[in-house]
């Protein structure tokens, strides 16, 4: 797909200079940061995905009311 982005003079400098250092294009380069970005943030968000919902893994020893009470307890301390 093709697209259309408005960059900053200096910074499409920047891209220039770095794609004729890396002896790539500026459009793979962009296409590589952009793949990079989606990459970490993919990480990111299963990482806070297990992080939250990472305490119900596996059986419960308690009564989830019990277990849900627990918790909410030390809101309180």
């Amino acid at each position: 797909m093709r697209t259309i982005i408005e960059i900053e003079e200096e910074k499409l400098e920047a891209l220039t200079l770095l794609a004729k250092e890396k002896h790539m294009s500026r459009a793979a380069l962009i296409r590589q940061a952009i793949n990079s970005l989606l990459k970490t943030s993919l990480k990111q968000h299963q990482a806070m995905e297990t992080d939250v919902f990472g305490i119900l893994k596996g059986p419960l020893k308690v009564e989830g009311l019990t277990f849900q009470k627990k918790l909410r307890s030390e809101w309180h301390e």
